[in-house]
C-alpha cells in the first residue's frame, strides 16, 4: 500500500464561503501546493469521463 497522497490540501468549505475558497485554493496552487478543491477536480473527472464515452 502506497503512503503518497495525490494531493497535498483538500478543501472543505460551505457553499457560502466558495468565493473565499476559491481565492485560498488559487493562492495555495501558486505556492507550489496540489490542492483538491472540487471545482477543479470534480469538474476535470466529469469532462474526461463525458468526453472518453461521448467519441465512441
Amino acid at each position: 500500500m502506497s503512503t503518497a497522497f495525490q494531493y497535498d490540501v483538500f478543501l472543505s468549505h460551505n457553499k457560502a464561503d466558495k468565493p473565499r475558497v476559491r481565492a485560498l485554493a488559487g493562492r495555495l496552487r501558486l505556492a507550489g501546493l496540489r490542492v483538491w478543491f472540487d471545482e477543479w477536480v470534480i469538474a476535470f473527472r466529469f469532462a474526461k469521463y463525458y468526453f472518453s464515452r461521448r467519441f465512441y
